[in-house]
C-alpha cells in the first residue's frame, strides 16, 4: 500500500526529477494517486511491482499481511489467489491498485515456476502462475497498469484502448486522469 506523509515535500522534487515517456507515465500515476489520497483519504491504494513474479507476489503478500487477510500467514496459502479474492469479494470499499512495470508479456500469460525468496536465498516453488489471472476484477476497484508493451496493455484490458502517454504538464496530467476516470469508473 502506498504510504503518504502530510505535506510530503519530497513529492514535488521526485516529480521534477522524472523524465522520459515511462517516467511521464509514472509521474501522471503518482499525481493521480496523491490527488486521490488528498480528496478521498479512505480509498486504499495498493502499489504492485510487476517487473518479476517474485516482486508481484511480495507486494501481494504485503497487502495480505497489512490487512491481516485470514490465511495470509499459512505457508500453504496461494497468496496471489487470496489477495485477489479478498479484493474482489471481501473488501467492499472502493480501492485503487497500480500495477507498475508490467512490461513482460510472458510473465502475465505463460505458466512459469515462481521464484520464492526465503531470506537470503531463492528457491523454485511448485506453484505455477500466470499473473494476469491474479488481477482482481470487480466494480468497486480500479486498476491502473503501467507498461511499455502495447500488446500486453491490449491483452490485459481488452475492453479498453490503452492510453498512450506523451509529454504533459502536471495540471494536464491531473485533468487527463480525471477524464479517464470519468469515462471508466468514478470514485465517490
Amino acid at each position: 500500500m502506498v504510504k503518504f506523509k502530510p505535506n510530503d515535500a519530497d513529492y514535488d522534487s521526485v516529480l521534477e526529477r522524472l523524465q522520459g515517456v515511462a517516467q511521464r507515465a509514472l509521474r501522471i500515476v503518482l499525481a493521480f494517486v496523491y490527488w486521490l489520497h488528498d480528496s478521498h483519504p479512505n480509498v486504499p491504494v495498493f502499489w504492485v511491482h510487476a517487473s518479476s513474479a517474485d516482486n508481484f507476489r511480495k507486494d501481494y503478500a504485503a497487502i495480505a499481511t497489512q490487512y491481516k487477510i485470514p490465511g495470509h500467514d499459512d505457508p500453504k496459502t496461494n497468496i496471489l489467489s487470496l489477495v485477489k479474492t479478498w479484493l474482489e469479494t471481501r473488501l467492499q470499499a472502493q480501492w485503487l491498485m497500480v500495477i507498475d512495470n508490467a512490461d513482460d508479456l510472458e510473465l502475465f500469460y505463460q505458466h512459469q515456476p515462481m521464484e520464492v525468496s526465503t531470506g537470503t536465498t531463492s528457491q523454485q516453488s511448485n506453484e505455477e502462475i500466470k499473473l494476469a489471472g491474479y488481477i482482481p476484477k470487480c466494480d468497486h476497484g480500479l486498476i491502473l497498469i503501467t507498461t511499455r508493451d502495447r500488446k500486453l496493455a491490449v491483452d490485459l484490458v481488452p475492453q479498453q484502448s490503452p492510453v498512450e502517454i506523451h509529454h504533459m504538464t502536471q495540471e494536464e496530467a491531473h485533468l487527463f486522469m480525471c477524464k479517464i476516470l470519468d469515462k471508466r469508473q468514478r470514485i465517490s
